[in-house]
């Protein structure tokens, strides 16, 4: 109850419930928003209440809150309307239609100057609010109003949701420390055990051994193919999945899943292979096209991001209107840079290394001057790569079964708490042989004095090893 506007929130939407108001969760497509919208409607469910949910079509309408679904919402009678992983950027729209329903926002995105006067806003990022932890992905602020709902309504179990608050926390750019890495130990748990039909299809299609769900597997098998769905088709078959019990309906919507993350990962290929001709010696690199797909810019920009080192926008072209996503390195605060120009956009939202954006053709290079002034003003040096954390030296004899059950208490591991790396320099190579699909794969044995052990590791696929073996 530390977070700001928690308590009028839940209160607000438990009045709703006795009187049988009608609630809709406003939600997003990507894996924090789905999540977050199947956690508050299960919520709600389980304490009485009969919600609808909402969340829009990418291509179609974009991210957040958009007037012709407020305009829906309003004439379907809706009282109480609830966003989730969005909504905090939408000052206008609220300011428009809150006379006409009680809009409650929670959201973790960065706020403007202008907070939008809902009902509540509950954003642990405002200034003026009292909350500790401030990294909250989006379903992690949802998580906490739903708690403060069982609170005032006298119930408890609300820790089954946390499987939910995993998926989310782990699927999007947010620290991995404090309460949220709570949050994602105890989900990882929950998940393994889940007796929810979809859930279970899902990780059964994704491949994942139940006996050894960790962040990786949420970040590498699950996410990616929730994210499938969002990216390319309508997302909402995705609450079903994870709020339903019928195991043939799961298994179908699985399936389809699967195919969908199978076609995610063509049409990414496709696209980022374009783009890579379409690079220019620029220190920001703004690349858009009209047939690209804007549901997977954000995938490849992060590619383009790690290949390049240079703040990244990609952007998908209609008539005129740009739509897409951002990334960011690590010294060049995307957000801030072009929050300042707001008034280039249509649309934009986001942190510091990622940003969503709808804009006019016309305004794209206002917005790349907007970016090289911003990074000439602050004297940022952009060649500037985040150096390689080494934990600490270490010899052959210090890894042991113990050393590595030790270390594995750190986890579950991500972005601010990344896995420790060890430094081992005085060893021969007694073993050496590429395996893997293009000898992708690196497979050694080392010796130090007495010891030896078994390594591996991946190899770039220009880089030719039997040239280096003498070495």
């Amino acid at each position: 109850f530390l977070m700001k506007d928690v308590r009028k929130g839940a209160e607000r939407i438990l009045t709703a419930i006795e009187r049988g108001e009608r609630i809709v969760v406003y939600g997003d497509y990507d894996v924090d928003g789905i999540t977050s919208t199947a956690l508050v409607y299960r919520s709600l469910c389980d304490l009485g209440a009969d919600p609808a949910f909402y969340i829009p079509e990418r291509q179609s309408e974009g991210y957040g809150l958009n007037r012709d679904a407020l305009e829906e919402l309003v004439r379907d009678k809706t009282e109480v309307i609830i966003t989730v992983d969005c909504g905090i950027s939408s000052a206008k729209l609220v300011k428009e239609f809150n006379t006409q329903t009680d809009i409650i926002i929670t959201d973790h995105h960065e706020p403007s100057e202008h907070i939008p006067e809902g009902y509540a806003v509950i954003n642990p990022k405002q200034q003026d609010c009292m909350y500790p932890y401030k990294e909250l992905a989006g379903v992690g602020v949802a998580y906490t109003l739903c708690r403060a709902l069982r609170m005032l309504a006298g119930k408890t179990g609300v820790e089954e949701y946390t499987s939910l608050v995993a998926l989310g926390t782990v699927a999007d750019p947010v620290p991995l420390t404090g309460e949220n890495r709570i949050l994602v130990a105890h989900g990882l748990k929950v998940l393994a055990q889940t007796e929810r039909a979809g859930l279970q299809e899902l990780m059964k299609y994704a491949g994942v051994d139940f006996d050894k769900i960790t962040e990786e597997t949420v970040g590498f098998q699950i996410a990616p193919r929730l994210n499938a769905l969002g990216r390319l088709d309508d997302p909402n078959p995705a609450i079903e999945l994870l709020t339903g019990w019928d195991e043939d309906e799961a298994h179908e919507i699985a399936k389809m899943i699967d195919q969908k993350n199978s076609e995610r990962k063509e049409i990414v290929e496709k696209i980022h292979n374009e783009a890579l001709s379409m690079l220019t010696d620029e220190p920001v690199q703004i690349l858009y096209h009209k047939d690209w797909h804007k549901g997977v810019l954000g995938i490849v920009a992060g590619r383009l991001l790690e290949a390049i080192h240079k703040p990244v926008i990609m952007l998908a072209q209609e008539e005129g209107i740009l739509r897409g996503s951002a990334r960011s390195i690590e010294n060049f605060d995307i957000f801030k840079a072009l929050n300042a120009h707001r008034e280039l956009f249509i649309a934009f939202g986001g942190h510091k290394q990622a940003a969503g954006m709808t804009l006019s053709l016309e305004n794209v290079e206002a917005v790349k001057k907007a970016m090289i002034d911003y990074i000439v003003d602050n004297h940022l040096d952009m060649s500037k790569k985040s150096p390689l954390e080494i934990a600490d030296r270490c010899h052959l004899d210090d890894i042991s079964l113990s050393t590595i059950t030790n270390l594995a208490k750190l986890a579950p591991f991500g972005m601010d708490n990344p896995k420790p790396r060890f430094l081992i320099e005085d060893y021969k190579v007694i073993q050496s042989r590429s395996m893997g699909k293009d000898n992708a794969h690196l497979k050694l044995k080392i010796q130090e004095e007495k010891q030896q052990i078994d390594i591996s590791n991946m190899v770039q696929k220009n880089w030719n090893l039997n040239r280096h073996k003498q070495n």
